[in-house]
């Protein structure tokens, strides 16, 4: 089944606008910590007619005493 590429676009915003909720009390609860560790990994994205560089950024927070 083809879809659209709008069609695919509307299907994120609208998961992305359900899931903000949770992701704001997760990013909370992270960044409440006392010590947090950060990583920058790059990916590869594909565009319409190449590859670009993504950048993931992900944290932890660290509880260990």
């Amino acid at each position: 089944m083809d879809l659209s590429l709008s069609t695919l676009a509307d299907q994120v915003g609208t998961c992305t606008a359900a899931l903000m909720p949770l992701y704001l009390l997760i990013e909370a609860h992270v960044l409440a910590a006392e010590r947090l560790h950060g990583d920058d990994t790059t990916v590869p994205v594909l565009a319409k007619t190449k590859t670009d560089t993504g950048r993931i950024w992900t944290y932890v927070r660290d509880d260990r005493h």
